[in-house]
């Protein structure tokens, strides 16, 4: 017979027996990597919602609505935006492929002393395919970092760590601005979450 796959509690609350038993038996449990509990397929989403809409963005967005809340209010909206105006909001807040506009989703846009070629390296060890984006663009680092914790055991915890850094360097004021210039709540949410997750004070309850 084959065993039933475990839960996301379930494995949690496995880790955390181990943890303790280590601790009881003198043997150091090694410390979380900062960021590291955020979930891969939200990643990806995020990193989907700094693309251009398309003819499917919506249907996309309406299934997902299902299965993350803050994603909940966004989709009645969505579903009343003509895509011509979805586009035209799009290009408002962050221009020609994200690359400009209002609020421009670059590290360098609000960095302006990072170097973003180092990212393109750990792309291409990747197999991270940025479609003629720049390297320092926010939807690609969302991929890479969903990319590098799908890893698991082999984490590299430097690259992680660098990585986090940039990330939380920049992007809570990104979403935090990006919230407040936003007209449709599509973007507002995108915003609001970004913030969230990437401040200074993310916690589990956030995350879930």
């Amino acid at each position: 017979m084959i065993p039933a796959p475990c839960s996301k509690v379930e494995i949690q609350d496995s880790l955390m027996r181990l943890r303790n038993i280590e601790e009881v038996n003198g043997i150091p449990s090694q410390p979380a990597l900062p960021g590291s509990e955020l979930d891969v397929d939200e990643l990806y989403i995020l990193s989907g919602l700094l693309l251009e809409p398309d003819e499917e963005t919506a249907f996309v967005i309406a299934e997902l609505g299902r299965s993350w809340a803050w994603l909940g209010a966004a989709v009645a909206a969505c579903a009343r935006v003509p895509l011509e105006a979805w586009r035209e909001e799009y290009q408002r807040l962050f221009g020609d492929g994200g690359e400009g506009g209002e609020c421009p989703a670059r590290e360098s846009a609000w960095l302006p002393d990072c170097n973003p070629l180092d990212l393109a390296a750990l792309y291409r060890r990747a197999a991270i395919k940025t479609h003629g984006k720049p390297s320092d663009f926010l939807a690609n680092q969302l991929a890479f970092a969903a990319w590098h914790l799908e890893q698991e055991s082999s984490v590299d915890p430097a690259v992680w760590t660098v990585l986090w850094q940039r990330l939380s360097s920049w992007v809570p004021r990104f979403g935090r601005e990006l919230r407040e210039r936003a007209e449709l709540e599509i973007y507002r949410a995108l915003g609001s979450r970004l913030e969230i997750l990437f401040g200074p004070s993310v916690s589990a309850a956030a995350i879930a």
